[in-house]
């Protein structure tokens, strides 16, 4: 954990269907889902006193999407998930960068 003793909003699921990514969008409507589902937890984590720190667990292969909007490594689990955590400074910048503050 980034910061010890602090509540962090754990994202249980977050997917979008391989279609709806940019390079195999056949309906430009849906790109940039996943991107919106995560802006919205990090409002959340805001909205319940939370700083906009938010956790979760990522598949090896979706690791990279995650990193780019500033979420670090923190550990592992059993089953190859990577556990990671949005540190407050990163969910700032993430939600300014697209005017949502």
């Amino acid at each position: 954990m980034l910061e010890p003793n602090t509540k962090a909003l754990c994202v249980e699921y977050l997917a979008a269907a391989p279609c709806n990514r940019q390079k195999y969008a056949l309906n430009p409507l849906y790109v940039g889902v996943g991107e919106g589902l995560l802006h919205l937890a990090v409002l959340h984590s805001y909205d319940w006193d939370m700083g906009g720190r938010v956790a979760l667990f990522s598949l090896p292969g979706a690791l990279n999407f995650y990193k780019k909007y500033g979420f670090v490594e923190t550990g592992y689990a059993e089953d190859r998930m990577i556990h990671c955590e949005l540190p407050p400074a990163a969910a700032q910048a993430l939600l300014e960068d697209k005017g949502l503050i």
